[in-house]
């Protein structure tokens, strides 16, 4: 079977993520070893982003959150891939990429966004007139731009940072019935 190959180098946390991309895909793979990440890590990370480019793809739990944030504060404008936690397999005990469905997987990696931080396209005024005061609007809006979901202060950053303007989101919110 003929691989789909990726250029970019995906870092993910653990040898069962790796083994679970490899059989999807033809990519270079780091591994952030869990939470450690160490500062070899993390030149070998901006080693890679120099070179080809990454893609962060980590869990959407709290350690993968710490790992993206540490990462990303070392190397900013990094190219990431979300998955959901309802993309996990039924009866799945954990919740990580290694436990996504193949499907998931190939479309967080189809759906990558690039956080840069020079951006501020939407205005905290902006943001506040969107009404986005509910987690179930939050969520639609993340599960719509394929971002894992955040909080009320993570989002209006995360938003800024894919440099999404008012305009866009109101047509957003608008077809997506979020209200």
């Amino acid at each position: 079977m003929n691989k789909p190959k990726i250029s970019e180098t995906i870092v993910v946390e653990g040898k069962t993520d790796v083994t679970k991309i490899l059989n999807l895909f033809d990519v270079k793979i780091i591994t952030t070893n869990g939470s450690e990440c160490s500062l070899e890590t993390l030149s070998m990370i901006k080693q890679a982003h120099e070179s080809s480019g990454v893609i962060l793809f980590l869990d959407p739990d709290y350690v993968g959150e710490q790992i993206r944030k540490k990462i990303t504060s070392y190397i900013p404008n990094l190219k990431q891939a979300f998955i959901e936690k309802n993309d996990i397999k039924l009866g799945s005990k954990k919740i990580g990429i290694a436990e996504a469905t193949d499907s998931a997987i190939i479309n967080a990696l189809k759906h990558v966004v690039t956080f840069t931080n020079e951006n501020t396209s939407l205005s905290q005024n902006e943001y506040n007139k969107l009404n986005l005061d509910s987690k179930v609007k939050r969520l639609k809006l993340c599960q719509h731009y394929k971002i894992s979901y955040c909080n009320n202060k993570q989002l209006f950053k995360r938003l800024n940072m894919m440099n999404l303007t008012y305009s866009d989101l109101i047509k957003v919110i608008n077809n997506e019935n979020i209200k």
